[in-house]
């Protein structure tokens, strides 16, 4: 058992990180490869975007099992919207009490479905630790203290308690002491720097809590910067900014005794939660308007409950949208799904099938010009009537259609991808009851979709099946003998490595779903 130290980057991108840490840009990366490993593609979740990738990560489980459904997404049960976006109209439409809401309690507290690695770690009798991460349920509750400008915001609560780790800190929110001769955990915050849900801030904290000594066995830290920052130069700008935390973790190292030091007692893991492509400059031709791509739909406005016309509510997330009929309308998919795929910004449009007698879905795969693929997961492919084929993973699935909808092909048996890694368990995956919709759609390279209130992102997006949006290194450093990392690796795959480190007993450790 070693402390385990999980840094988390969002949209780390292997294609723009790789090069780098050849060329010597990333020497603390460089560093830790030398005395560890990188995998080159560690594949994301789908829809592979923040909120939902960031819950795959700390649960080791997808969308299907932990009910983030992406960062706009519709609960069925409870009738209610939850945007996590940052367009303006989509949160005044909601109120902005309601947003905070959602972000600091609801995600974690209500649709969060599975179990953390801090909830887990803790059961076991470890401390966890967690900077900035926004997925952070736990076994102790913290008290949210408001910042005063908040307070000052109408039906915003001064106070509230959450549920997170032994040692937690989030931004401006919640800032534990570590210690009982140390003070409480400090960084800096306001409104301009984000509240401290910033890359200086969260390594601040970290360098707090080396100066002290006081490590929990397992912290995740995480270093926001990189997503906002691809968005708006695109990834490979953005490279700036992860030199920067290549920077940060050096000094975190030096004041630990160096990278040497701080290896015999601690593993470290590097991941991002998705990557990043790039988008087209043409403003005009960017955005796939679902208003206009579907003419002849009531469509409820960004952000808006259901209206007494509307019959349709779209979800965009970046370059995936979610589409939920309304009840009653189920029969108008297939006018929708041509409509949605005469549209030649379009790539996929996704639905399931459930199927009789089975407690496994059939998922469909349509496009325009590459056919449409019907599969679904066997546990028995010797009583499977048609084409079967196993993935990297474990899986077998039952195919028939054509698997160029998904850029693979099956070769003696075993099912090889090319654009879009992994497709068929991260599309089996990402239906999740009550919160996913009846249709998810993928934009191509360089497009995104959007409502008439949502804005587009300035240079880099992400949210598809495709690997440009989907593959992020690992790299790790520090392993306790006997410890190994897949050569195939998913970021679902962090959860059960991460307890292998800190020498956590699967089979001892009671899950819950809360969802079930």
């Amino acid at each position: 058992m070693k402390r385990t130290l999980l840094v988390v980057i969002d949209a780390l991108a292997t294609r723009i990180v790789k090069p780098a840490i050849e060329a010597g840009k990333l020497p603390t990366f460089k560093q830790l490869i030398e005395r560890g490993a990188m995998r080159d593609e560690c594949i994301t979740i789908f829809p592979s975007i923040t909120p939902a990738a960031t819950a795959s990560i700390i649960t080791g489980t997808y969308p299907s099992e932990h009910g983030v459904a992406g960062a706009y997404f519709y609960d069925t049960d409870d009738d209610k919207v939850y945007y996590f976006g940052t367009d303006f109209w989509a949160v005044q439409r909601q109120s902005f009490s309601t947003y905070f809401q959602d972000f600091l309690l609801s995600l974690n507290d209500r649709v969060l479905c599975a179990d953390t690695l801090f909830q887990t770690a803790e059961s076991c009798g470890l401390q966890a630790g967690c900077i900035n991460y926004m997925i952070y349920r736990g076994n102790r509750k913290h008290t949210v203290d408001m910042p005063w400008l908040m307070k000052l915001w109408p039906g915003i609560p001064f106070s509230s308690e959450i549920s997170g780790p032994a040692l937690l800190y989030e931004g401006d929110f919640v800032a534990d002491a570590i210690g009982a001769d140390v003070e409480r955990l400090a960084g800096d915050g306001g409104m301009l720097r984000r509240f401290g849900f910033q890359d200086e801030t969260t390594a601040q904290i970290l360098n707090t809590i080396a100066k002290a000594d006081a490590w929990p066995d397992f912290t995740l830290a995480y270093f926001p910067d990189n997503d906002f920052d691809s968005h708006d130069q695109g990834p490979a700008a953005a490279l700036a900014t992860v030199q920067k935390v290549d920077a940060k973790l050096a000094e975190l190292f030096e004041i630990c005794g160096g990278i040497d030091k701080f290896l015999e007692t601690h593993a470290i893991l590097i991941v991002g939660d998705h990557s990043q492509s790039d988008l087209i400059a043409d403003r005009d031709a960017c955005g796939i308007e679902i208003d206009k791509t579907l003419p002849d739909c009531d469509i409820v406005d960004a952000g808006a409950d259901w209206t007494d016309t509307s019959q349709l509510m779209a979800c965009p997330n970046m370059r995936a949208c979610q589409f939920y009929l309304r009840r009653g309308h189920q029969t108008e998919r297939s006018q929708i799904v041509n409509q949605l795929l005469s549209d030649p910004r379009v790539d996929q449009v996704i639905w399931r099938e459930p199927r009789l007698n089975s407690t496994e879905s059939a998922f469909v795969v349509a496009t325009a010009d590459r056919g449409e693929l019907l599969f679904s997961r066997v546990a028995d492919a010797s009583h499977s009537r048609h084409h079967h084929a196993r993935d990297d993973f474990g899986n077998t699935w039952e195919v028939s259609g054509d698997l160029s909808a998904v850029d693979a092909s099956v070769e003696q048996g075993h099912i090889a991808y090319r654009d879009y890694p992994n497709a068929l368990e991260r599309i089996a995956t990402s239906f999740h009851v009550p919160t996913s919709g009846d249709l998810w759609a993928t934009a191509r390279p360089g497009h995104e979709f959007k409502l008439a209130d949502t804005k587009l992102n300035e240079a880099g997006s992400h949210g598809s099946l495709h690997a440009l949006d989907s593959l992020a290194p690992l790299i790790v450093a520090g392993l306790p003998t006997g410890v190994e990392v897949p050569e195939k690796v998913r970021t679902v795959d962090i959860v059960p490595l991460c307890e292998k480190i800190l020498g956590m007993d699967r089979s001892t450790q009671q899950r819950s779903n809360r969802c079930a």
